[in-house]
């Protein structure tokens, strides 16, 4: 769990930093981890070859919003966010190839979702 809340608090301080709290940081990081995680169970169901067809919409679209509650729960409504910039400022998680982690997660798995997309939709059937 620390890999993750590390992978938030790398969103959250760099939109921070990019556009201030004006643009509420807290919120954008949370609504980026909700859609990654989306985006990570469909490319698990496209590997495994499930057909979700016309209901994969509905599906993606509700396991959105649990995620995205699930992830405001966590970091914002308990005020953990808050507290992670402590957490993290020790010497280990300033290394660079550490705080890639994120950004390979972030960025990551869309790019290895289209991709899946690109090479087993044709074989499974799936349409753009």
């Amino acid at each position: 769990m620390q890999v993750y809340r590390f992978i938030y608090y790398r969103l959250y301080s760099w939109n921070l930093k990019a556009w201030g709290a004006g643009d509420f940081p807290q919120y954008n990081a949370c609504l980026w981890l909700a859609l990654v995680s989306v985006v990570n169970v469909f490319s698990i169901a496209l590997v495994l070859g499930v057909d979700l067809g016309a209901p994969g919409r509905y599906l993606a679209v509700s396991l959105f919003v649990i995620s995205a509650v699930a992830h405001y729960w966590y970091f914002i409504h308990t005020g953990r966010y808050g507290t992670l910039s402590t957490e993290f400022s020790q010497p280990l998680f300033s290394s660079v190839l550490i705080r890639m982690v994120p950004w390979a997660y972030g960025a990551g798995s869309p790019a290895l979702f289209l991709l899946l997309l690109a090479v087993l939709g044709p074989i499974g059937g799936y349409r753009w």
